[in-house]
């Protein structure tokens, strides 16, 4: 037997707008969610299979998943719709999703489709599950990370600070050893000789040889 409803409650029955773009739109990102949840299942087992890991191929793996992330994003900008502009999601946003049945015994097809990580489908886990807002736990957990991102850049300066600092100091003491070793050069002057090479060329020969010397001064030293 169906009741009329109470007065003044006017029910309105629930019809999607667009219902074949949202099919689309959904199975668009299902597929895409597939392909990246593949590509981090194999990024984890190669971790864990092998003790040593490849550098290039984990990078190309890396960089494997950062791809289908960024193609993942992209589409997400146009709706999941294939051949539309962009709108930044707008079409999927005012989609309104209401569980259809609320039950607390165990749903083997939710259980396929999640691959045994829901089992059911209560009071307690559609909420989490439709939430728009992330758990107070997670924001908690992403605030504290922001946190500690914030104290690695202020020290961070500190250090950019200290180094400057040191690197200027560095400069300043090379230039004063620079000004003092110019300071302690020699001047040209110096270096100039103060003897000349013929002159004492003919001293060694007049000593050693004999050469230049006069014979009458040898006779007046002997008498």
């Amino acid at each position: 037997m169906n009741f009329p409803p109470p007065p003044g409650v006017v029910t309105v029955p629930i019809r999607l707008n667009r219902p074949d773009e949202v099919k689309s739109s959904i199975d668009n990102l299902e597929a895409k969610l597939v392909n990246v949840k593949r590509g981090i299942e194999e990024l984890l087992l190669s971790l864990d299979a092998q003790d040593k890991v490849s550098w290039p191929a984990f990078t190309t793996k890396c960089s494997s998943l950062a791809s289908d992330l960024s193609t993942l994003q992209a589409n997400l900008r146009k709706s999941l719709l294939m051949n539309s502009n962009e709108d930044n999601g707008e079409f999927i946003k005012n989609q309104l999703i209401l569980p259809h049945t609320i039950s607390p015994d165990v749903n083997p097809k939710l259980m396929a489709l999640t691959e045994n990580r829901v089992p059911v489908w209560n009071h307690e886990t559609a909420p989490s599950f439709l939430r728009t807002k992330l758990s107070p736990t997670i924001e908690g957990e992403i605030a504290e990370v922001e946190r500690d991102l914030q104290n690695i850049n202020t020290s961070k300066n500190d250090y950019v600070k200290r180094i400057t600092f040191l690197n200027r100091s560095l400069d300043n003491i090379c230039s004063a050893v620079a000004e003092q070793m110019n300071q302690n050069k020699p001047s040209n002057k110096a270096k100039q000789p103060m003897f000349k090479n013929d002159e004492t060329e003919m001293l060694v020969r007049g000593i050693y040889g004999g050469e230049n010397i006069l014979k009458g001064s040898n006779t007046a030293q002997r008498r």
